[in-house]
């Protein structure tokens, strides 16, 4: 036994050699071939999570995660947050004598994620519209990634209502969906919703296994076809292809409570619908992004389930008698518009702004009274 166990240790420890010896290879090939020295994807991740989590977010005792004050991306230019936590220019809070005030609300879809520069977003693009002509106008971009109408509604509650918005905007029901449509659907999206939105901008804690740092074992699954994700994939699940009546009651409630707030503090409120895709060249990629960030989804049936929320906002919009862009309808919206299933690209950025202009414009322009807002749609067609 003395002498198995002994030839088991060294047989072991010539293994481990030989791996080591194979794994600094690799890193040496690879730093040869780039100028670089190479990294997994699951590290690359982890370090891009670090990095932005430093950068941009912080964590929240109300909304999880939110914008970190004074917040600028690695390159500057990219991403740049105000001394408020909007990423919008600076400005003061109190609004200027004259200057009518939007504030967007949403997740990252408002916040557009990947648009390069303030500017770019669709916040920013319809703030430019609007001030042609000579009209003082500010728009707030208060979108941030991961966000539903519960964090939109606290935030609105919290702070949004502080910048004496005359109109408040809300583009959200993709990120919902997230929440909606678990397993366990949780009415405070204190479940699996607040466990994704901390794994997904690295505030779980999670550290990547030793497994997962092997270059070498990275290009052996490259090599046999396997695929290693960034991040681990959710659990596997039946996935709906619709959602349930309570989960569209919670919708209900968090949208006629974020109306309630906004209009408690004299401002109008434009709902905007929105749009899901699968891409005809992308369809594989978006059906991984689904699984990721909609595990409980099919994403066959992503875009139509979405539909439910919307209408959700459609009968809203006639019984609250507020103001709805109907953007998922009255869009003409192309594969070219969006850069994975639920982020516009710069187009898609700059055709939703060129919407919205002309329905925002009369209503900064008109008074609030409480009941009588108009809508965008007529009753026939505002959907159930």
């Amino acid at each position: 036994m003395r002498r198995f166990f002994t030839s088991s240790v060294v047989m072991l420890a010539i293994a481990v050699a030989i791996l080591l010896a194979a794994e600094g290879t690799a890193r040496v090939a690879l730093r040869v071939r780039t100028g670089t020295w190479p990294t997994t994807l699951a590290v690359g991740y982890a370090d891009w999570q670090r990095d932005t989590r430093t950068r941009l977010y912080r964590q929240h005792p109300f909304l999880l995660i939110a914008s970190r004050e004074n917040g600028r991306d690695a390159e500057g230019e990219r991403i740049y947050i105000n001394s408020l936590g909007y990423r919008s220019p600076e400005r003061p809070r109190e609004k200027p004598l004259g200057v009518r005030r939007v504030v967007c609300s949403g997740g990252s879809t408002t916040y557009d994620v990947r648009a390069y520069g303030n500017a770019a977003t669709w916040p920013g693009r319809l703030e430019a519209a609007l001030v042609t002509g000579g009209r003082r106008v500010e728009v707030w971009n208060a979108g941030f990634p991961g966000w539903t109408t519960l964090e939109n509604l606290i935030a609105l509650a919290s702070r949004d209502v502080d910048l004496a918005p005359d109109l408040v905007i809300l583009y959200q029901g993709i990120n919902d969906l997230q929440p909606l449509s678990d397993d366990r659907i949780e009415p405070q999206y204190d479940g699996f919703h607040a466990q994704q939105m901390l794994a997904g901008l690295g505030f779980d804690g999670a550290t990547v296994p030793w497994y997962r740092r092997s270059v070498l074992a990275e290009l052996t699954n490259q090599r046999l076809g396997f695929r290693r994700r960034a991040i681990p994939e959710p659990p596997r699940r039946t996935p709906r292809t619709s959602l349930p009546d309570e989960a569209l009651r919670i919708f209900d409630r968090n949208v006629r409570s974020f109306v309630a707030v906004a209009r408690a503090h004299g401002a109008h409120v434009l709902l905007v619908t929105q749009s899901l895709v699968l891409r005809a060249d992308h369809v594989e990629a978006d059906e991984e992004i689904y699984r990721q960030w909609l595990p409980a989804l099919d994403p066959r049936t992503g875009p139509a389930v979405l539909e439910q929320l919307n209408d959700v906002l459609r009968r809203l919009a006639v019984e609250l008698h507020v103001t709805l862009a109907d953007a998922a309808r009255d869009v003409a919206w192309t594969d070219a518009d969006f850069i994975d299933p639920m982020h516009m690209s710069g187009g898609g950025s700059a055709k939703l702004a060129e919407f919205l202009a002309p329905i925002v414009a009369p209503l900064l322009g008109a008074p609030i009274s409480p009941g009588a807002e108009g809508i965008r749609r007529d009753e026939t067609d505002a959907g159930p």
